[in-house]
């Protein structure tokens, strides 16, 4: 008899009393080994790997957008429940929990560009499936936070959800803005009538002082 822990058949095996022989395999492929006893033995398999299936669904999103957009996909296991791991290229890598029947999960990714197409990549600890997927993207404006001011960033054009949006625009471009360019047109009267003003003053305070040296001049004359 060969001692335990025993490598056969690609696996690794042991054996605990009082009658229990063990393996892990790592491959959903079926196990073939040849047993001769003493004694009745009862055989049971149990299988904890998982074997993805998977099916693209769509797109939706945006592009130049810290809201970024979203790859849909539904995945299965063949073989048992448990973890994959979803990947692409500009998308967050996630953790996912799946189960014997298909659900529908999300990739968070984000592209410069409206049109995007790729490959995602679900894998198990035995298996790695390769989605292709493609897409068009949406316009958006994000309105970023910064410190104690609002940086809006104009990422896109598009419809707005707000049905206030029209009269905020209204606003804020036709009232205020009409408000601003008036004072604007004040501000430069005021500076044109001070200037004017400057050079009224200029222009008297010379024409005086012409007077003034001309009377002297006529003085000193008639006392020679």
């Amino acid at each position: 008899m060969q001692p335990f822990p025993l490598t056969y058949a690609g696996n690794t095996w042991n054996f605990n009393l009082p009658n229990i022989l063990s393996t892990n395999p790592l491959i959903p492929n079926p196990i073939q080994i040849n047993l001769q006893t003493k004694f009745p033995l009862n055989i049971t398999k149990k299988v904890s790997v998982v074997c993805p299936v998977a099916k693209f669904n769509n797109i939706t999103g945006f592009y130049k957008s810290t809201k970024g957009y979203q790859i849909s996909f539904d995945v299965k296991s063949s073989c048992s429940p448990g973890e994959i791991e979803a990947s692409s290229f500009n998308c967050t890598t996630s953790m996912f929990t799946v189960e014997n029947f298909y659900n529908t999960f999300l990739l968070s990714c984000y592209s410069e560009d409206q049109s995007v197409s790729g490959t995602l990549q679900i894998k198990s600890t035995i298996q790695t499936v390769t989605l292709s997927f493609y897409g068009s993207l949406n316009f958006t404006t994000d309105v970023v936070p910064n410190n104690d001011t609002l940086v809006v960033t104009n990422s896109t054009k598009g419809k707005s959800s707000n049905p206030f949006g029209s009269l905020s625009n209204f606003f804020n471009s036709g009232i205020l803005g009409f408000s601003t360019g008036l004072k604007s047109a004040m501000n430069k009267i005021l500076n044109t009538l001070l200037y004017a003003l400057f050079a009224f003053v200029i222009i008297i305070i010379i024409i005086y002082l012409f007077k003034y040296f001309s009377k002297i001049k006529i003085f000193k004359g008639k006392q020679k």
